[in-house]
C-alpha cells in the first residue's frame, strides 16, 4: 500500500534537489501519459463491461464483476498518484495544467463507467458499509464521527441495481468505534 504523508513540513530543499524533483515530476508525468493512454483504451472495455454487468445474470456476474472492478481500480489509483503529482508540483512551484487535464481526463473516463467518488467528509457519521476505520484517535466531541479522510472511496453505479462499492473510503474516526472492526465487513 502507498503511505500519503500528511502535514510534514520538508527542509526548504537546495535547488540541485528542486532540478531533481522537476525531473522527477517530468518523468513521472511521462508515466502518468502512457497510463492515460491504456485508460483512455481502456474506457470503451470498461463502459462494455458495465453494460454487461448491468445486463449479466448473477451466475456470470463474478467475471463481469472482475474485469469492471479491475479497471475501475487501475483507474483509480491512477488518480490517485495524480492528485499526488499536482500536490507536490504545486508545492514546487512547477506548473500543473497538463497534469490536471490528465486528471479531469481521468475523471471523465470513471464518469463515462459510471464511477463516483463517495461522498465523505469530516464530521460525518461513520459508516462501515463504505468507510475503513484505518485509524482511530479520541476526541472531545462524539464518536463514531468521521475526522479525516486519507483515501477517497469510489462506488459503481449499475441500472436497476443498488451502488457496487469499488473502493472504501479510508477515514479517522473518533474514539469510541475503535472495537468496530470496521473493515470485517459486518455491521453491528
Amino acid at each position: 500500500g502507498m503511505k500519503i504523508a500528511i502535514e510534514e513540513e520538508p527542509p526548504a530543499p537546495s535547488l540541485s534537489a528542486l532540478r531533481e524533483q522537476g525531473g522527477e515530476v517530468s518523468r513521472a508525468l511521462a508515466g502518468a501519459a502512457d497510463l492515460l493512454t491504456n485508460a483512455n483504451s481502456k474506457v470503451n472495455q470498461l463502459q462494455t463491461a458495465v453494460e454487461r454487468y448491468a445486463l449479466s445474470s448473477f451466475r456470470i456476474l463474478q467475471g463481469a464483476d472482475d474485469q469492471c472492478f479491475t479497471l475501475a481500480r487501475e483507474c483509480i489509483l491512477l488518480l490517485d498518484h495524480l492528485d499526488i503529482m499536482i500536490q507536490r508540483a504545486r508545492e514546487l512551484g512547477e506548473p500543473v495544467n497538463s497534469l490536471s487535464d490528465a486528471r479531469r481526463r481521468l475523471c471523465t473516463l470513471l464518469e463515462t463507467g459510471q464511477i463516483e467518488e463517495i461522498p465523505a467528509n469530516a464530521g460525518d457519521v461513520f459508516d462501515g458499509t463504505v468507510h475503513i476505520a484505518t485509524s482511530v484517535i479520541s476526541s472531545s466531541g462524539p464518536e463514531g464521527v468521521v475526522v479525516e479522510v486519507s483515501r477517497k472511496g469510489y462506488a459503481m453505479k449499475v441500472s436497476g441495481r443498488s451502488d457496487v462499492l469499488v473502493r472504501a473510503a479510508e477515514v479517522t474516526v473518533s474514539a469510541g468505534h475503535a472495537e468496530a472492526k470496521p473493515a470485517s465487513g459486518g455491521r453491528t
